[in-house]
């Protein structure tokens, strides 16, 4: 699940001060702009306080692989 990547990604920005974070969630496109607010939500909660200023949090819709790949380019 989420936990693993997040946990390892705020490890490594707590060691490294000048590290900032983008967190990108992909969903399918059938959910709806409800179900990727509640997404959003959800990630931005498990932000610890410490890091809340150097992590930004991204919802996207679409085929995982393609997002993900638009998004680096970006």
């Amino acid at each position: 699940g989420l936990r693993w990547p997040l946990e390892y990604a705020f490890a490594l920005a707590r060691r490294l001060p000048a590290l900032h974070l983008d967190l990108l969630h992909v969903r399918p496109d059938e959910r709806g702009l409800e179900g990727a607010g509640r997404s959003r939500r959800e990630l931005e909660s498990r932000i610890p306080l410490e890091l809340a200023e150097r992590v930004d949090v991204y919802v996207q819709e679409g085929d995982q692989i393609e997002e993900i790949v638009r998004f680096t380019q970006e």
